[in-house]
C-alpha cells in the first residue's frame, strides 16, 4: 500500500478529520497549529501553501482565528481533498 492509498483509506474509515490525518488527538493538532503561529507569526496578507494538507484543518484553524490569508492546500490523497472540500467548501484545495 502506498501513502496515497493509506490516507485514502483513513479518509473513508475515520469519522473525525484530525484522526483521518493521523493526529493523536484534536487537541494535539490544535497545539501544533498554535505552535506554528508562534514560530512563524502570520500576517493577514501572507500566502500559505500547505503541502500534505489532509482534510484542510489548518485552513479551518486560520479561518476561526479571523486570518484572511491566501491559502492553498495540496495532498496526494484524493479522498483527503474530498473531505477538505466537504468541511470547507470555500477553501482552495
Amino acid at each position: 500500500m502506498n501513502i496515497a492509498e493509506f490516507y485514502n483509506k483513513r479518509a473513508v474509515e475515520c469519522k473525525e478529520t484530525w484522526d483521518a490525518a493521523h493526529w493523536i488527538s484534536k487537541e494535539s493538532q490544535q497545539d501544533n497549529f498554535n505552535l506554528l503561529t508562534q514560530i512563524a507569526p502570520f500576517e493577514h496578507t501572507d500566502k500559505i501553501l500547505d503541502l500534505g494538507c489532509g482534510t484542510g484543518d489548518l485552513y479551518g484553524f486560520f479561518k476561526r482565528r479571523g486570518n484572511k490569508l491566501v491559502y492553498e492546500g495540496i495532498d496526494v490523497s484524493p479522498q483527503m481533498i474530498k473531505r477538505a472540500w466537504q468541511k470547507y467548501p470555500e477553501g482552495r484545495f
